[in-house]
Order: structure tokens, then C-alpha cells, then sequence
């Protein structure tokens, strides 16, 4: 292990003044993968190849989270001698892979310092990718808020060590964007296609095709309430008053603070992001598109919350930390995107995944005026139909422990990924 530098010697984890790794540096690399802190491997210079160990120097990424990131990178059309890769924290805790939460002073006050003495961006340098909360910490400062996270900012941009913004960011010159730790997909398999949409995405930031900035933002209704468009409301929980609605139709976006709406023209199509929370501001007939329920079928697996599904498939940059700062462009945004989403999505609602969305669709009109007056149902009938897809249910899993032929629990996406992606 190499001995840590002098400048370390004030640091609060200093410990026994052992296991520096230092971050690997690359002058003419525009990317620098900026992880969490090293592992063992790391610390004791050994580099995993997918099947064996050979020794190398301390340095970051080379056991098999190094391995793991090794084999996401191509995606995004990168590969290792092209980047530089370091660490927020360029040492492990006592020689073991536990850290404290970001809550507790004393990692900050680490972090903090390991940022200021050792941190040295290439001049080349065009976009630091933080990998989980304590690199998001360390290279912007947030983190530790309500809705500013590491799941609020995961999949977006945002300054490099600046306030954020009071608006959309768009990059200039050092971006920060942000991803989950690639380590996290050996708990959750299913965060693996998530972090491989983020790494398709670094070549987009690159060639300044991501982010768009948002369209102009006309305020006040329409003249015509346009044939397809995206809609969303803003209202208070307590008394559901409205505040103010956003409207986009793939050509002019609008935030309108009335309940008004234009003329209506036949019926329109009106796409909306849980349709159940703005169905009851539309005062006419309409057709409608859910992207909420479209992605709930399509990956049922993951969040559904429209920052979510942003980070993924909009055009934009984060608008929903704007909620306190620009309400306008927040509520703006929330359309816009819908729209994009529903774009993304529809044409994979085929074959069943298709036949599937419609039929939840046409649920939901009816649980919105069941959640107006009630519902009268059977007892007895219910409880038959309970007990009939309970025992299909059975059926089912005791069918796929045969199939898999192993007493598989067919709920854990840890054991359903053993099976389909290693044993299959």
C-alpha cells in the first residue's frame, strides 16, 4: 500500500497514514469518471480481468467494479485509456469498504479536504461523471437536501462546484453529470440498464446534442385548444385549487394561471403524466395517453415518477428543483417532457405490453369517479376472485421453482436475474 501524501496528515481519516490510490490522470481525456472511494483492490494494487488477478500500481477502478465499469463503457462509445478516473475519497476508511452517511460531519469535513488537496482537473477536461452521492457531494455540494439526492440528480447535469442554478442548466465549459455508483449494480440488477442509458448519454453531452434548452414560454390559454398536446397541472394538495396548468403541442408550450381554455374543436387527445391527478381540470370531452401507466407496463421494475422517466427519455436538463425558485418554468417543463416521454414510449406499447396499457387506460376514468362517490362491490364475490388468482399465483411460482430447478423466490430481482442472466 503506498503511504499517504503529507497533505492527507490534517485530514479527520487519516488513520495510520497508509493506502493512498491516487486518481489516474489522462491530459487530452474530455471525461473523468470521479467514483466514490477505492476498494481493497485498489488500495493493494491488484487489477481483476474478468477471470484472474495480476498486480498493477494502486489506482482507481481496477477490481471488478473496475471490471464492471470496463464493460458499461463502450456504450457510450468510451474505453478506458481515453479517460481519466479518480476518486472523492482516495483512501478507504480504516482499510474496510464502510463509510458514514452523508449526514455526518465528518465525511464531509473529508471530503471537503480530499477535494481541496488533491483534486486536479485535466485542462482538457469537458465533463466529470460522479458516481453516487459522496462524488455528487464532493464535486457539487448537494446531496443532502429534500429532492436533491443522488436519485433527484441522477441522470442530469449540473455545475461543477457552483451554486445550482435558478433555472435549466445548460452546460458551460465543466459539467458535472451524475449517475449511480456502478458498484450499485451488483445489489440491484435492474439499476444495470439504467446506468447503461446514463453512459449512452455522456457522447450526447459531449456533442452538445443533450440537453435542449427549453422553448419560449407563453403565458395565458390558448385561442384553440390544440388536437394532441401534453398537458399537466399544478395544484394544492389540500384543497385541489388549481394554480396553474402547462400545455405543449410539439410547437408552442404555455402556462396558464386561469381555468380557461380555449375553443374546443371535436375531441381532442390530451397526453398526461397520472392522468388520476389531472383528469379532474379538463372541464370537456377527450382522449387521453398516460405515460405513467405506459412506462408501468413497459418496465414495471423501475420508479414511474415524471423525474425519473425526465432523466431518461427528455430532451431537457432537471427542471423540478425548480418548484421554490421558478414555478413557471417547473410547471412548463413538466409538459414539455410528457410530451417527449410519451414519444419515447408508444411505439414499444405493442403486442401485449400494448393490449395490456389499454385495458389499465380504460380503468382509470372509473377509479376516478370511484374515488368521488365509492365503489359498491360483493363481498363474497371478491373474496372468490381472491382466492382464485391466489392459487394461480401459486401455481405460478411453484411452476417457475421446476422451470429454474432451484426453490427460486421469483419476487427477488436478485435471484430472477441469477437465473435469467447467468444460469440462462
Amino acid at each position: 500500500m503506498l503511504p499517504k501524501p503529507q497533505g492527507c496528515q490534517s485530514c479527520p481519516l487519516y488513520g495510520d497514514g497508509l493506502g493512498f490510490v491516487p486518481d489516474k490522470l489522462n491530459d487530452q481525456a474530455e471525461v473523468f469518471i470521479y467514483g466514490q472511494n477505492p476498494g481493497k483492490d485498489e488500495e493493494e494494487g491488484r487489477m481483476w480481468d474478468g477471470q484472474s488477478y495480476e498486480a498493477c500500481d494502486p489506482q482507481p477502478f481496477t477490481g471488478k467494479t473496475g471490471y464492471e465499469l470496463n464493460r458499461l463503457l463502450p456504450v457510450g462509445g468510451l474505453d478506458r485509456p481515453m479517460l481519466s478516473v479518480g476518486n472523492a475519497l482516495r483512501c478507504r476508511l480504516n482499510h474496510t469498504n464502510t463509510l458514514p452517511p452523508l449526514k455526518h460531519k465528518i465525511i464531509r469535513e473529508a471530503l471537503a479536504h480530499c477535494t481541496r488537496v488533491h483534486l486536479k482537473i485535466p485542462p482538457k477536461t469537458r465533463l466529470l461523471v460522479a458516481q453516487g452521492e459522496y462524488a455528487l457531494y464532493a464535486l457539487t455540494g448537494e446531496g443532502l437536501e429534500k429532492d436533491r439526492k443522488l436519485n433527484d440528480w441522477r441522470g442530469y447535469l449540473l455545475p461543477y462546484g457552483i451554486p445550482t442554478p435558478t433555472s435549466i442548466y445548460q452546460p458551460v465549459n465543466l459539467s458535472v453529470f451524475v449517475t449511480n455508483h456502478v458498484a450499485f449494480t451488483f445489489r440491484d440488477p435492474v439499476a444495470r440498464r439504467v446506468i447503461l442509458m446514463d453512459v449512452a448519454k455522456i457522447p450526447k453531452i459531449l456533442d452538445g446534442s443533450w440537453p435542449k434548452p427549453l422553448p419560449p414560454i407563453n403565458i395565458g390559454p390558448p385561442t384553440v385548444w390544440p388536437a394532441y398536446s401534453a398537458f399537466d397541472t399544478e395544484f394544492n394538495p389540500k384543497d385541489k385549487y388549481l394554480i396553474c396548468y402547462s400545455l405543449y403541442d410539439g410547437t408552442k408550450l404555455r402556462v396558464c394561471e386561469q381555468r380557461e381554455y380555449g375553443h374546443i374543436i371535436n375531441k381532442p387527445t390530451v397526453i398526461m403524466h397520472n392522468a388520476l391527478a389531472d383528469m379532474p381540470y379538463l372541464p370537456f370531452h377527450y382522449d387521453f395517453e398516460d405515460t405513467m401507466h405506459a412506462h408501468g407496463v413497459l418496465w414495471p421494475d423501475f420508479l414511474h415518477n415524471l423525474d425519473f422517466l425526465g432523466s431518461l427519455y427528455a430532451p431537457i436538463n432537471r427542471w423540478k428543483h425548480l418548484v421554490k425558485t421558478n414555478f413557471h418554468m417547473y410547471s412548463a417543463g413538466d409538459a414539455y417532457a410528457t410530451w417527449h416521454l410519451w414519444h419515447r414510449l408508444k411505439d414499444r406499447l405493442v403486442g401485449s405490453n400494448g393490449e395490456v396499457y389499454e385495458r389499465q387506460k380504460k380503468l382509470v376514468p372509473i377509479i376516478a369517479r370511484s374515488e368521488q362517490r365509492g365503489v359498491a362491490i360483493d363481498p363474497g364475490r371478491v373474496r372468490a376472485h381472491f382466492e382464485r388468482y391466489e392459487n394461480r399465483r401459486l401455481e405460478l411460482y411453484y411452476q417457475a421453482q421446476a422451470i429454474a430447478g432451484w426453490p427460486i423466490n421469483v419476487r427477488s430481482n436478485l435471484q430472477a436475474a441469477h437465473q435469467i442472466y447467468e444460469v440462462e
